[in-house]
């Protein structure tokens, strides 16, 4: 296994969370702190995947993407990533585990994956409507991005299509 630092630490900057994503004004801040470019890469977990959490990470610093922002299904999430020493941002929600919509939530026994992906998804529907000048790259914990080895050919390694 290649170890790979971690970003450094002005790269996403000081601020990086945690974030109270329920609170007005923080997924605003989340995005300007971490952002570059108009891009953000949103990784999500609990703490149960941290480990893989903090591999993708590690992956993505190789690639110098330091523009990252996780959505932690707990606020112990970003408590870990921050003892882990990694900087990137982090934040949380309460949505479907506290409110109106949680009793529905227990009602209907959905399951806590399900609750995550909904909650993923309500963030990413909150980033389209108030964030619209970020473009999102939303990945999951359990997926490995390789960066090129020394002896990768001349050219670029992702290519976008017009």
């Amino acid at each position: 296994m290649r170890s790979t630092p971690l970003p450094p630490t002005e790269l996403p900057s000081a601020a990086h969370g945690p974030y109270n994503l329920d609170t007005p004004g923080a997924l605003h801040a989340a995005v300007q702190s971490h952002s570059r470019g108009g891009e953000l890469i949103l990784l999500h977990a609990d703490r149960r995947r941290l480990r893989l959490l903090l591999n993708l990470i590690a992956e993505l610093a190789a690639w110098e993407s330091h523009h990252i922002f996780v959505l932690g299904f707990a606020a112990a999430v970003c408590a870990d990533l921050a003892q882990a020493g990694s900087t990137v941002g982090c934040g949380y929600t309460s949505y479907l585990r506290t409110g109106p919509l949680a009793a529905d939530v227990v009602k209907s026994g959905i399951s806590f994956n399900y609750v995550a992906w909904l909650q993923k998804s309500h963030l990413l529907r909150r980033l389209i409507e108030e964030e619209p000048a970020v473009n999102v790259l939303a990945l999951d914990t359990d997926m490995t991005v390789h960066a090129p080895g020394p002896d990768t050919g001349p050219g670029p390694n992702l290519t976008l299509t017009p």
